[in-house]
């Protein structure tokens, strides 16, 4: 899971780095602008919004993510346009979420139409994403295997430990019954 987050963290200290270049290659070093000269405004990519969309969600009560959630599917449903795509995805990959479903967010990820235009930095997210996710589903199945098989060796050794307790039963009544015959 650690890897999975150091990842995300990667691509998105790029995509600021990358941002903050591109502001600094805007810049001239001579603050005064002459009036035929554009000033470049910072425009938030679709990878800045979502971040800050994401970061929205985080700051909401587990009622209210309900409330967006069941908003956002509805919008999917209606228009299933990117936008709408990957902020149902987000919601339905959201840690500790009653209506977390990383099967269905794996599965809209992987439906995406592919752009072969161009490689964009929300197509990079996105693929960044499927890997997480997949990587997250395979953790959840091992995981389950796991305990599986801890639940089976715990019946084991409780059945196995009942019947050392059994013996230790029979041995002392053994006992018991060699001493009171020996009194006799």
């Amino acid at each position: 899971m650690n890897r999975l987050f150091q990842r995300f963290c990667i691509l998105l200290a790029i995509n600021i780095l990358s941002g903050c270049a591109a502001m600094q290659a805007s810049q001239s070093p001579n603050p005064v602008k002459s009036p035929t000269q554009h000033i470049q405004v910072a425009v938030p990519s679709q990878l800045d919004k979502l971040m800050q969309y994401y970061e929205f969600l985080q700051e909401k009560t587990e009622a209210e993510l309900v409330q967006e959630f069941n908003t956002v599917k509805m919008n999917f449903m209606q228009n299933n346009s990117d936008g709408n795509r990957i902020r149902y995805i987000l919601l339905l990959s959201l840690p500790n979420a009653d209506f977390r479903n990383i099967s269905d967010a794996l599965s809209l990820l992987i439906e995406w139409p592919q752009n072969e235009q161009q490689l964009t930095s929300m197509d990079i997210f996105r693929k960044l994403l499927t890997q997480l996710l997949t990587e997250q589903q395979h953790l959840n199945s091992t995981v389950r295997n796991f305990s599986e098989k801890l639940k089976a060796a715990e019946g084991y050794s409780e059945k196995l430990q009942k019947k050392v307790d059994d013996i230790k039963d029979m041995e002392k009544s053994l006992i018991r019954r060699e001493s009171h015959s020996n009194m006799n």
